[in-house]
């Protein structure tokens, strides 16, 4: 594990250490200073693991009724999600906006307790300051200088 920092960009090297530290089966939080869904894709290809667009999946198709769907179900389908590959969870900050603070702190806190099948990283840039704070299952990008992003991968959000 010592030589992943040597196959990862630069950027990455904050969550290399992290995933370093945790056992298997654990969640890592990714606290990110902005939307980037470019990035969140090159953790998933970088890691190995499975890009998850819990909003384009699950809540889209609900259309205005998304808000009703429980962060209990948000775990399950993570729950199911992770039995076959390890997965980057994307977009689920749009659920977390349609629940309370003390809710989101909550599950925010139980789902770093969870066990997991395989990997989990989520990543945060909207409620990282719900996350538990000091954590060692959380890898904070807020201070890392992160790669341009092109007109390509704006163009495609």
């Amino acid at each position: 594990m010592n030589d992943l920092a040597t196959i990862f960009p630069e950027w990455q090297t904050p969550i290399v250490e992290s995933v370093k530290k945790y056992p298997s089966g654990k969640c890592l939080f990714v606290f990110m200073p902005e939307y980037r869904p470019d990035l969140v894709k090159s953790i998933a290809s970088s890691f190995d693991l499975e890009f998850y667009d819990y909003r384009l999946d699950k809540m889209a198709p609900l259309g205005q009724a998304a808000g009703t769907l429980s962060l209990a179900e948000l775990t399950n389908t993570l729950q199911k999600k992770t039995q076959k590959k390890g997965v980057v969870a994307f977009n689920i900050e749009a659920l977390m906006a349609t629940k309370s603070e003390e809710q989101r702190i909550e599950w925010l806190n139980h789902t770093l307790e969870e066990s997991w099948a395989h990997t989990l990283i989520i990543p945060l840039v909207i409620f990282h300051q719900d996350a538990p704070a000091g954590h060692n299952h959380v890898s904070d990008l807020l201070l890392t200088a992160l790669p341009e992003q092109n007109l390509v991968s704006r163009l495609a959000m």
